[in-house]
């Protein structure tokens, strides 16, 4: 699977969680794991362009203004657009384990 077609699946089962909200919760998941599952230079970019990403949504609660809601909503296309980008073998398999961890730590929860 790609990781756009995890992070859809993931975004219909927690339909208040955007996909800037997953692509962020697997970077810190990866992160945490010493990127355990995908150690090369090319993923840890991929990741890295995701926190640079999420930084600019963050920088944005500075601003106020109509536009603004404009910019958000362009900033999670973005992280649409980018979850449908060729990547790595590495990085679809990683985001995949990450995918069935959220599912087995689901089901533990009950």
């Amino acid at each position: 699977m790609t990781p756009y077609e995890i992070l859809v699946e993931a975004v219909k089962e927690h339909p208040d969680r955007s996909f800037r909200d997953l692509w962020r919760d697997f970077r810190i998941w990866e992160s945490t794991r010493g990127y355990f599952d995908d150690p090369s230079a090319s993923s840890k970019q991929t990741l890295e362009w995701v926190r640079k990403l999420d930084e600019l949504v963050g920088q944005l609660d500075e601003f106020e203004g109509a536009a603004k809601e404009n910019c958000l909503n362009a900033l999670e296309a973005a992280f649409v657009a980018f979850a449908r980008l060729d990547h790595s073998d590495e990085l679809c398999g990683a985001i995949q384990r990450w995918r069935e961890w959220r599912l087995a730590e689901k089901v533990a929860r009950g």
